[in-house]
């Protein structure tokens, strides 16, 4: 009885293999003189092309204004993180970002969402399908919106 061997020719498919894991990460970005941004998660898997991130938490300088950036999942390539899962922007200027997906491109200094969102600052609300918020220049930019705004 004969068997057939191992074929060396495998059907070559989207297949990524981990590069390495870690877990309890805190992370720094600095310079000599200043501390700009501190990210923690709960745990990494590196791959080929992007970083796979549980529990993301991070903390940004930009120029006067601090940046907090969280989810339960999260996606970094080079230039851009993707928040899943719960996503939550907000920063030292009282606006708060919410929804179910987050794309931050680092580059740009942008966040945008082509999901539903909530913003709000302080008793101001505004709902909507899709946003892009320049970070630079905190200017917003949406689709669809509906919006609450409260004077005294």
């Amino acid at each position: 009885m004969t068997q057939n061997p191992y074929s060396s020719k495998l059907e070559q498919g989207d297949i990524s293999i981990a590069n390495m894991e870690a877990k309890n990460i805190v992370d720094y970005e600095l310079n000599a003189t200043k501390t700009y941004a501190r990210y923690d998660a709960d745990n990494i898997i590196r791959y080929k092309n992007y970083d796979d991130i549980s529990n993301f938490d991070g903390v940004i300088l930009k120029g006067n204004t601090l940046h907090y950036l969280s989810s339960n999942k999260a996606t970094a390539t080079k230039d851009i993180i993707t928040f899943y899962g719960d996503a939550k922007y907000k920063n030292s200027d009282k606006l708060n970002y919410n929804s179910e997906r987050i794309i931050y491109n680092i580059a740009l200094e942008n966040l945008k969402s082509d999901s539903d969102f909530i913003m709000t600052q302080n008793s101001d609300k505004v709902v909507g399908k899709s946003v892009l918020y320049d970070m630079k220049d905190k200017k917003i930019f949406a689709k669809k919106v509906s919006g609450w705004y409260y004077t005294k």
